[in-house]
C-alpha cells in the first residue's frame, strides 16, 4: 500500500495540474501576453509533449545507453543499481522536434527531462502548436530583469556609508562580495 501512495499522489497533481488550464493547452500566462502582442510579435515559450514518442515503449525499461558512462558513474553513488536511470532520460521524440520545427520561428533548447523544446514563436504559431496532437501545454519562458535600483557595495561587502565613495564593479556579486573580494576576483 505504501508504494502506491506516491504514485497515486503524482497522479492526482498530474490530474490537477491539467485541468487547471481549463481544456487549453496554452498557459495563463501566455495567454495574457499572446493577448497584448500584435499577430507578427514573437514569444519565447515552452512547449511541453504529452509523452517521449516511439520511445514510450522503454517507458518501464529504460536502457542505460541513453546516458553517458561518466553520468551513470556519478548517478551510482548515490542511486541503487537497478534506478540509475529513469522515464525521464529518454530523448525527446525527434518526430516530434522535427513537426515542432516547422510551425516555429526557431528551436532554442530540447529538455529530455522536462521533455519539451523551447521555441521562438509568433502569435499565431503558439496557436498552431496548441492544435498539434502531442503537445500537452505551452507556456512562457519566465525572464528576470534587474531591479534599476542596484545597490552599490563597497570593497568590504558591506553597503556603502553615508558620505563614502562605494567602490562599484561592473558585476554585482551580491551577497557573496565579501567572499570573492578575499580571493581577490573582483577588481
Amino acid at each position: 500500500m505504501n508504494k502506491l501512495r506516491p504514485v497515486s499522489t503524482v497522479m492526482l497533481f498530474l490530474l490537477i495540474a491539467s485541468t487547471s488550464l481549463g481544456g487549453q493547452k496554452t498557459h495563463p500566462r501566455l495567454q495574457r501576453v499572446l493577448n497584448a502582442i500584435s499577430s507578427g510579435e514573437e514569444v519565447v515559450a515552452w512547449v511541453y509533449f504529452q509523452d517521449k514518442g516511439p520511445n514510450e515503449a522503454l517507458r518501464n525499461s529504460v536502457p542505460t545507453s541513453v546516458v553517458s558512462e561518466r553520468s551513470l558513474q556519478r548517478r551510482h553513488k548515490v542511486r541503487p543499481v537497478g534506478a540509475l536511470v529513469d522515464y525521464s532520460d529518454l530523448p525527446v521524440a525527434q518526430s516530434y522536434m522535427d513537426k515542432l520545427a516547422t510551425h516555429v520561428v526557431c528551436i532554442r533548447q530540447r529538455s529530455k527531462w522536462f521533455n519539451g523544446a523551447s521555441v521562438v514563436a509568433t502569435k499565431q504559431q503558439i496557436e498552431q502548436i496548441e492544435n498539434l496532437p502531442f503537445v500537452r501545454s505551452v507556456e512562457l519562458v519566465a525572464r528576470f530583469k534587474k531591479s534599476p535600483e542596484e545597490e552599490e557595495f563597497s570593497s568590504n561587502g558591506d553597503q556603502a556609508a553615508a558620505g563614502q565613495p562605494a567602490e562599484v564593479f561592473s558585476f554585482n556579486y551580491g551577497s557573496s562580495l565579501n567572499q570573492v573580494n578575499q580571493i581577490k576576483v573582483p577588481g
